[in-house]
């Protein structure tokens, strides 16, 4: 072989040469990028699932605290055997009822172990309470051991033998104000809907599931690997999540993973029932305390009351001739005026004062401390500034107020009518005026 084709050759060889290795660094690069599209696209979807999955379970469970929080129920929770105050609760379980998924809760009591349920169907109104449990019979034992563990909620599936359901049970403590244990509520999501809906994303290669702190596997597509009645189970009988893992390092990622996931769950429900808490008390349209609050409110001033033996005061105020503004400036120029009414309010009031808007164009403030000469004084400077301002602007504003100094042992609902009757006397006496009221005797502001 001549000189010109050696070098043709090898010209060649090195061209074969290079364009293997072209070849092969491309197919590295395929595959690496085919690698990480692939991890992306599974992260975006597990990301997607979890969220899916927390977004369900969040919003139930906060519903069950804020549920937990309702002063109606702790109400029943001190006064158990009350008829009012028990026909107020189970109106505070109805109205639960009709806001979670399942349109199912239940309430259960320590004090005298009383257990409250009604489902979707509303197969039992008027008959809420469905049975007493018994801290002796095995079926009732989760109840107990929810207690004595006192972690503030809790998920499980679990068999209901005196009802006859299986569901995936959103359980939250409810405590009194002095962080008391007094009982247990919240809401049953229908297990198969919940699978079907949540936990089966069809996605291969993609398993969604959630366990409890043990381990023990609470939700998955799979109903054989579901643990049910976890809470009433040894340790060692307990079908936990390593059953789903062929090495120890696999499921030591999981484990990590899903603490990250239970940790994002309770930040994310401590938001939702910051959220649901606050919306539930504030009136939407003045930014003020809302009637429910102001119920709330009460009651732990009536409470304070008793324990200090120091009265308080309520003012009860409506806005002369609102209707007329309504019917013949609109609804519109009505809000604006409600708005402007609750800022004068705040700014004429002491710090610590709490005023709400009761409904309509009425509202009511509760002041404490308080005396006849404090409430005398706010409340006429109240009617005051109603007067001042409004002289400024285009509409005139006036407003009548009833005034009514709480005493000890007093009850909302006699406060309520002394309240009501004082602003009575106000609208009697031609409106824009103050009239301060007690139980024994009447006095004009």
């Amino acid at each position: 072989m001549n000189l010109k084709n050696r070098i043709l050759s090898l010209a060649a060889g090195l061209m074969i040469l290079a364009s293997i290795a072209t070849w092969a660094a491309y197919q590295q690069l395929s595959d690496n990028l085919i690698e990480r599209w692939g991890k992306q696209v599974a992260e975006i979807q597990v990301r997607y699932d979890s969220a899916r999955l927390l977004q369900s379970l969040e919003r139930e469970i906060g519903l069950a605290r804020q549920m937990a929080r309702s002063q109606a129920l702790l109400a029943l929770a001190r006064t158990p055997d009350g008829p009012l105050i028990k026909a107020a609760a189970i109106g505070e379980m109805e109205s639960f009822r009709n806001n979670f998924r399942d349109h199912s809760y239940f309430v259960a009591f320590l004090s005298n172990s009383h257990y409250y349920y009604n489902n979707t169907s509303n197969d039992y109104q008027g008959q809420q309470f469905r049975y007493t449990l018994d801290p002796n019979e095995p079926d009732d034992a989760w109840f107990y051991r929810l207690i004595d563990e006192g972690r503030d909620f809790h998920l499980n599936v679990n068999p209901d033998t005196n009802l006859g359901v299986t569901k995936l049970w959103i359980d939250v403590l409810m405590r009194n104000k002095e962080n008391v244990i007094v009982g247990m509520v919240g809401t049953g999501l229908n297990l198969d809907d919940f699978l079907k809906d949540i936990v089966d994303t069809g996605q291969q290669g993609i398993t969604t599931l959630f366990v409890d702190l043990n381990g023990a596997i609470q939700l998955y597509r799979d109903r054989n690997y579901i643990d049910f009645a976890t809470i009433i189970k040894p340790e060692g009988q307990k079908s936990t999540i390593d059953l789903l893992f062929d090495s120890a390092d696999d499921f030591e990622e999981m484990t990590r993973t899903l603490k990250y996931s239970r940790d994002e769950l309770e930040q994310k429900i401590a938001e939702r029932t910051t959220d649901l808490h606050s919306l539930a008390r504030v009136d939407s349209l003045t930014g003020l305390c809302n009637r429910r609050s102001l119920d709330e409110i009460l009651e732990v001033e009536i409470q304070r009351a008793s324990r200090r033996n120091a009265g308080f005061g309520v003012m009860w105020l409506d806005i002369d001739h609102f209707k007329a503004i309504n019917d013949s400036l609109g609804h519109q120029t009505g809000d604006e005026v409600l708005c402007q009414a609750a800022l004068w309010l705040q700014y004429s009031l002491r710090p610590y004062d709490q005023p709400g808007r009761w409904g309509g164009d009425e509202f009511m403030v509760v002041l404490s401390p308080c005396d006849h000469n404090i409430l005398r004084f706010l409340s006429e400077r109240l009617r005051q500034t109603f007067e001042r301002e409004s002289a400024n602007g285009n509409i005139p504003i006036t407003v009548s107020v009833g005034a009514y100094l709480c005493q000890p042992g007093d009850s909302a609902k006699t406060i309520l009518h002394e309240a009501d009757q004082a602003l009575y006397q106000a609208k009697a006496r031609g409106r824009n005026t103050v009239f301060i009221a007690n139980k024994d005797h009447q006095i004009p502001g």
